[in-house]
């Protein structure tokens, strides 16, 4: 009858001395159930608990109104039959009771509450447990009183360090140059964000002239590499050249052939000449034949004067026919020498236009092996030199290179080689320099592979060096750029930009004033008083983080997919840990009450050693990188999903089966979406469950949901409801409206390139249909009316998410930042 009366309520309602109390309870709405006897007519007239119990006597209720309550229920041996009419409330002897229209069974192995024997065992029970508890306690408490007793030992120790330590004023005094070195790294910070925004300028103005290269590359069909337009240039200039030289050899031809034609004209002057002077002879013939007539007529009177005369005319005339032939050879020496002279004229030009291309060539390459002459690149080379590379503007021109360079050749006295005399045409310093580079690169043999095998090192060296810098959080920015066929590398710190091998030098210096800072037993000190802390913190942040996963796994497990199939998520120790990560983790699996003082002594022992092994086996890196590979606790685990489908046995059921990519792959659209991403949000879940109830439980998604069918994706949104998710998403198609989901707003956004504006239409999705703003003035309305707040860009600092925090909540949070 007891189990019967607990399970109606009436064992364990109140009832007041006084029915008026009652009342006045009920009229209130307290939040508790009462008694109240039927009148005396209403109730039953068989066998009732008044019956059956004897009221005890005593102070608070009188007996009367006890024995009115008894006398209202009915006490009957069977249970209520189904076609019993409705009466008063009733219990039976086998733990049935019904109070109206409701029937029921609760019985009870023994009594507790009804009769003096029943509350006194029940009453020695609770004082057992109550002992068994008092003992626990003080097992706790002197379990406390031993960790506060250690605590007090290693605050000694911490007090004894201390006092030991040196004094603070350099700190301080360090500290002090910080803050001014911070003020300077905030206003390089700023001007390195102006530079930032130039730079994205300049890339994109270097992008646009790219592309403008590419498409009058594509209309002059020519390539777009340096190296190939190189080639194409060259050819040009080659072409050039023997343009050049064709149209020499056409003025030479031009000059032979109105050579030619004077020529020509003076033979057919001459022929003329020469058949004016044939008439002329034949006339001359004739009329010397009639004078050779007559002069024999005369000889034969004047033989002997006559005879005299003639022997002159004839060695008059054998030296005029000397004389001629002597002008005949020295009239074809002078055109032989015409001819040369041409030549030599000819030859002289284009020797003087091949001899200016050659120093074009000479200096373009030249200046090539500009980036190699400066000094730290130089010590790199073992490069001795001690002048410095002179701008180019400081150099002479091409045609001033090549009139010096003609008149040093051509000079009377000269004594120049060829070599020598092409090292003028530069400046005596550039010309030092460059000796100084053959010189320290002579006898290394360059290969194809061996400049492959360079650039990999270099890059990878890059990439090493890069990422250190970042992974030391020094506050270091490497900056590098490519200058020709080498790279430039800088690394600026505290004391401004270097180059890699001063830096590196610096950076050694520094190293070696702060390992003479902590000797060993002040080492060993401060790793005990550092790792008291970081164990314990890293202990409740695992304990912290496995409460966390289980939260997740049951979120996951108790949302089915729709063939019944749910996702499980485990954290587990990763495989690749060595025995004393292995011994970590089991510690650090234990509670605190498990742990101890021995236990976080154990474990304080072992991160000291890690500590001590990844040092000696890694001397460069410093103390603070090695502290933070060997304590990052996140890499000793690992996360993995595990299926649980329905039917299966009772070990599948309750370790399930390890998802894996092949299984993944098996699955259908649905349950590989919803298997990726109900961890996801049930990590969400989980995260935004320790926040204050103020805070928006916020994902923000852009692209959402991008390559997860149509049909999958009412799902997906099913779920963030059921976890009571807030999704701020973005898509080029993104509609939302599916019953799932009990509201949501759209921002249709159109671009008019016409006015070079962008304008924005709210559309209401609201569980059932889609509201638009047609109706109202516009989006703010709308969302005014249904949303309940109208859209603005700034938020009183009054209404912020924790405007309605609690005084208690505040102090709380307050405290925590404290710790």
């Amino acid at each position: 009858m007891e189990g019967a009366l607990y399970a109606a309520g009436l064992l364990t309602a109140w009832l007041h001395p006084d029915p008026a109390l009652t009342d006045q309870a009920l009229h209130d709405k307290v939040a508790d159930a009462f008694l109240r006897p039927l009148p005396p007519v209403q109730r039953p007239t068989g066998r009732t608990l008044a019956d059956v119990l004897i009221v005890e006597d005593q102070e608070h209720v009188s007996s009367a109104a006890v024995q009115a309550v008894l006398a209202s229920i009915a006490v009957t041996d069977c249970a209520p039959a189904a076609d019993e009419a409705l009466s008063a409330p009733s219990v039976t002897t086998g733990s049935h009771f019904r109070l109206g229209m409701q029937a029921g069974a609760h019985p009870k192995a023994r009594p507790e509450y009804i009769g003096a024997t029943a509350r006194a065992a029940r009453r020695r029970e609770r004082l057992r447990l109550l002992d068994e508890s008092i003992a626990a306690l003080e097992a706790q408490l002197a379990d406390i009183g031993e960790q506060q007793r250690y605590a007090d030992e290693a605050f000694d120790d911490f007090d004894r360090a201390r006092r030991e330590l040196p004094r603070t004023q350099a700190i301080t005094e360090a500290v002090s140059e910080v803050a001014v070195v911070a003020e300077k790294v905030a206003g390089a910070r700023r001007r390195l964000t102006e530079t930032g925004k130039r730079l994205d300028g300049a890339i994109a103005r270097a992008h646009e002239k790219n592309r403008q290269l590419r498409h009058a590359a594509t209309a002059a069909r020519l390539p777009t590499r340096r190296e190939e337009l190189d080639n194409v240039a060259q050819a040009i200039d080659d072409f050039a050249d023997a343009g050049t030289a064709l149209s020499t050899c056409r003025q030479q031809a031009e000059a032979a052939e109105r050579d030619i034609s004077s020529r020509k004209e003076i033979i057919e002057a001459q022929t003329e000449s020469c058949t004016d002077q044939a008439e002329a002879l034949q006339a001359r013939k004739d009329e010397f034949s009639v004078q050779d007539e007559r002069l024999r007529t005369q000889e034969a009177t004047l033989e002997a004067p006559l005879q005299k005369i003639l022997q002159q005319i004839a060695e008059s005339q054998e030296q005029l026919a000397d004389a001629r032939k002597s002008f005949d050879r020295a009239k074809k020496d002078a055109e032989e020498q015409r001819d040369r002279l041409l030549k030599a004229a000819h030859a002289l030009e284009f020797g003087r236009t091949a001899l200016a291309t050659a120093v074009s060539e000479q200096v373009r390459t030249t200046l090539t092996l500009e980036p190699y002459a400066r000094p730290d690149l130089l010590g790199l080379l073992d490069a001795t030199a001690d002048t410095a590379w002179l701008p180019h503007d400081m150099w002479p021109s091409s045609e001033q290179a090549v009139q010096a360079l003609m008149d040093s050749l051509t000079s009377a006295d000269t004594t120049l080689t060829g070599m020598e005399a092409a090292k003028t045409v530069v400046p005596k310093t550039v010309a030092s320099l460059i000796s100084a580079l053959d010189e320290a690169t002579r006898g290394r043999a360059i290969t194809a592979s061996l400049l492959k095998t360079v650039t990999t090192k270099i890059s990878s060296a890059i990439t090493t060096l890069e990422t250190a810098l970042v992974e030391s959080d020094q506050g270091y920015l490497f900056e590098w750029e490519p200058v020709g066929d080498i790279i430039l590398a800088r690394v600026t710190d505290s004391e401004g930009p270097a180059p890699v091998a001063d830096f590196a030098r610096r950076l050694a210096e520094q190293l070696a004033d702060q390992s003479v800072l902590l000797e060993d037993k002040e080492r060993t000190v401060l790793e005990d008083g550092l790792l008291t802390g970081l164990a314990q913190q890293i202990h409740d942040r695992t304990i912290a983080a496995r409460d966390l996963v289980k939260s997740m796994d049951a979120d996951t497990r108790s949302r089915p997919m729709s063939s019944g199939t749910t996702v499980g998520i485990n954290w587990v120790v990763s495989d690749a840990l060595t025995d004393s990560q292995q011994t970590v983790n089991r510690l650090l699996d234990k509670d605190a009450s498990g742990l101890g003082p021995v236990g976080l002594a154990e474990l304080r022992s072992h991160l000291r050693n890690q500590i001590r092994a990844k040092a000696a086996a890694d001397a460069k890196k410093t103390y603070q990188q090695v502290i933070t590979e060997v304590l990052d606790y996140r890499a000793w685990r690992k996360f993995e999903l595990r299926l649980f489908r329905p039917g299966g046995s009772e070990e599948e059921r309750r370790k399930g089966e390890l998802l894996t990519k092949a299984k993944h792959s098996v699955m259908s659209g649905g349950e590989k979406s919803a298997s990726i991403h109900l961890p996801l949000f049930a990590a969400a879940h989980a995260q935004y469950s320790s926040a204050y109830h103020t805070c928006p439980r916020l994902i923000a998604l852009d692209e959402a949901f991008a390559g997860i069918d149509e049909e999958y994706r009412p799902d997906l949104l099913a779920l963030t409801a059921k976890f009571d998710l807030d999704l701020f998403m973005t898509g080029h198609d993104l509609w939302i409206t599916y019953p799932g989901v009990p509201q949501i707003s759209h921002y249709d956004m159109k671009h008019d390139e016409a006015s070079h504006t962008v304008s924005a239409m709210l559309l209401v999705w609201d569980g059932e249909q889609i509201l638009d703003d047609l109706e109202y003035p516009g989006s703010h309305d709308l969302a005014a009316e249904l949303l309940g707040f109208t859209p603005r860009r700034h938020v009183p600092a009054q209404a912020g998410l924790l405007a309605d925090l609690s005084d208690e909540e505040s102090a709380n949070d307050d405290a925590e930042e404290s710790e």
